[in-house]
């Protein structure tokens, strides 16, 4: 996968998580923050190189988990 194309996966998941997070009325502003945090520290460790591509969908998908968990509990 190219840069550029990895980039805008990237940044697309990034901007997909965010708005869910931003979405969810109910997630406390600590779970919020802590959130955003995980958020871009992978795409900064992606960004100096630290991870690889992979390994920031796999982190992305714990976020995305942990989003779906806080949201679920909201609700109940």
């Amino acid at each position: 996968m190219t840069r550029a194309v990895l980039e805008a996966s990237i940044i697309s998941t990034r901007l997909s998580l965010l708005a869910q997070l931003d979405s969810s009325a109910g997630v406390s502003f600590m779970n919020r923050a802590e959130l955003r945090l995980r958020i871009f520290g992978v795409v900064d460790a992606l960004d100096r190189g630290v991870i690889t591509a992979d390994k920031a969908r796999e982190l992305f998908a714990r976020v995305q988990d942990d989003i779906s968990t806080l949201i679920a509990a909201d609700q109940r």
